[in-house]
Order: C-alpha cells, then sequence, then structure tokens
C-alpha cells in the first residue's frame, strides 16, 4: 500500500503572522524563509503523525483488494477521514472500474478509517498488478482553526527550532526536533503505516 497527495491544502495550520509573533520577528526580510519553514513543519508533522492536518484529497494505492489482510479491509491513511470519492480498480481485462458507493462500506470511526464491502458483497475480481486498486479520498481536521492546539504548538517549537539552527554549522543538526515537540505529539501518532 501506497499514497500518494492529490490536492494540497490549501492553507497551512498556522499564518505568516502567527510564526513571525512566536519567533519574535517584526520585519519582513525573513518572511519568505519563514513561510518554507511552515512548510516543512506541517509536512513533518503530518509524516510523524501519519496523520493529515489541513483538508487535502489523496490516492491510496493496494495491489488487490485483498492487499492488506485477507478479510479484503483497505485501511486508509492519513487520517481523518472527511469523505471517500472513489473506489477503482483494474478489472482482469486491464480496463479500469468504479466499484458502486452502495457496495462498500466506510468506517470513518476507526482510525485509521476503513473500506469493506457491505454485508453480503465481496470485492470484485482485480487484475494481479502493482496498484490495480486505488481509493480517492478526502482527510484532514478541516481548516486550520480545527487542528489540535498541542500539534500547532509543536509545530511552533519545529518552527523556532529550525529558524534559530538553519545553519549546517550550528552545534545543534537541523534534522533534530525538540524533546517537547516529541511528547506533544506522541499522542497523536497513527501507527502501522
Amino acid at each position: 500500500m501506497s499514497f500518494v497527495v492529490v490536492t494540497a491544502p490549501a492553507e497551512e495550520p498556522i499564518t505568516l503572522s502567527e510564526a513571525k509573533a512566536h519567533l519574535r520577528v517584526d520585519d519582513s526580510s525573513s518572511d519568505a524563509l519563514i513561510t518554507s519553514l511552515i512548510v516543512a513543519a506541517r509536512e513533518y508533522a503530518e509524516k510523524y503523525t501519519n496523520r493529515a492536518l489541513i483538508t487535502q484529497t489523496l490516492r491510496a494505492y493496494y495491489d488487490s483488494f485483498y492487499d492488506q489482510n485477507p478479510d479484503g479491509v483497505l485501511r486508509l491513511p492519513r487520517p481523518v477521514l472527511q469523505s471517500v470519492t472513489s473506489v477503482k480498480y483494474i478489472d482482469t481485462n486491464g480496463t479500469e472500474q468504479t466499484v458502486s458507493s452502495s457496495l462498500y462500506k466506510v468506517d470513518v470511526a476507526s482510525v485509521p478509517a476503513r473500506v469493506v464491502p457491505v454485508f453480503g458483497e465481496v470485492w470484485p475480481s482485480a487484475r494481479y498488478e502493482i496498484n490495480a486498486v486505488y481509493v480517492e479520498y478526502v482527510a484532514g481536521y478541516g481548516l486550520a482553526d480545527v487542528v489540535p492546539q498541542d500539534i500547532k504548538q509543536a509545530m511552533f517549537l519545529h518552527i523556532g527550532h529550525m529558524f534559530e539552527n538553519r545553519e549546517q554549522t550550528t552545534p545543534v543538526a537541523i534534522s533534530e526536533v525538540p524533546m517537547a515537540y516529541l511528547a506533544l505529539m506522541s499522542t497523536y501518532r497513527v501507527w502501522g503505516f
């Protein structure tokens, strides 16, 4: 199983003005740098937690409907799931097909969310090839004001760390994150992806 971002978030969890206030920066000379650090902090947070923070469209790929387990449960990476747009597959003739939404059920209560056939149904036969099945869906907490505050606080710490340690000659490597970051983010981490 793998996934790609189809439509990136339209905004970041932290605004430039919020980051500048946290960094105590009053002028605009570092705006481009700080903006890039905000994006880097969000991307790192999403990779660390295995969650989508802001609404975005994703596509998860599977080699078959039974790629993850023999029961045909498709687990969707990067919760929080908002909606499933489509479930598609390559049939045994090599033609792309769309599974009717009446033939599968989406479990949004689980983290990560799951897609399974409805009672009494089974998944159709897909061609045995790499990425023969794919699910397109919308995930994320929503807009920036809905992202949990402790995730934002961890991002502020990360942005501050990267801003202060942006040269390779600093005594602390830029790849390291503050210990408080890990403490704030650990409860949001989704395992298994």
